[in-house]
């Protein structure tokens, strides 16, 4: 029996051909982390990546959840999805088990999205955005965001989070900044819709 995979390069190992799924990187977070591997790899190794993806016949399914799902019930034997839908699969008592990839030393890390929410400038009611900002940090929302199912990982370092749900601090993320993946997103997507989706 192979080792479980521990990095997304994993994906282009030949035992694991027509074996592991993502969901489609033209959407979602999976085009995010796309444009994520263009900004910290550069363009050629990062279409290296995707296209020796399709050469060890990884599927690709129509989101997240779809990969989560058919992972648990035994159609693929893993798959690159989020926390809150591999953590879905544990807690519905599949056979399944998730883990954070690329944390060895020197490692690529693992691209952290996290939540995220805004003040519209010149909107209607900036004092009641405010307060629902405020609220949304409290410690008691994080708190009880990390209790759900799935599994959202508190940025206050001081919010006691359950035991399944890694601490932000003990994480090794990927080097790369929001501004980065944000400029490479057209150029990732462009490639992805050509080379990858055919």
């Amino acid at each position: 029996m192979s080792e479980p995979p521990t990095s997304i390069l994993d994906f282009l190992k030949p035992e694991w051909a027509g074996k592991a799924a993502i969901a489609n990187p033209l959407f979602g977070t999976t085009a995010t982390h796309a444009a994520a591997l263009f900004a910290a790899w550069g363009d050629g190794r990062a279409k290296a990546f995707f296209i020796g993806m399709l050469e060890n016949e990884t599927a690709v399914l129509p989101g997240n959840a779809t990969v989560r799902d058919l992972v648990a019930r035994g159609q693929y034997a893993w798959g690159l999805t989020d926390t809150d839908d591999a953590n879905g699969a544990v807690e519905d008592g599949f056979p399944a088990k998730w883990l954070l990839p690329d944390q060895r030393d020197g490692g690529l890390g693992t691209l952290v999205i996290p939540n995220s929410v805004a003040l519209v400038k010149g909107g209607p009611n900036p004092k009641g955005g405010k307060t629902l900002i405020d609220y949304l940090l409290s410690p008691g929302v994080e708190r009880r965001l990390a209790q759900t199912r799935s599994t959202q990982i508190p940025l206050n370092p001081a919010v006691k989070a359950p035991e399944r749900v890694p601490a932000l601090g003990a994480i090794h993320t990927m080097e790369v900044s929001v501004e980065a993946i944000a400029d490479e997103m057209a150029t990732a997507a462009a490639f992805i819709r050509k080379e990858f989706m055919r």
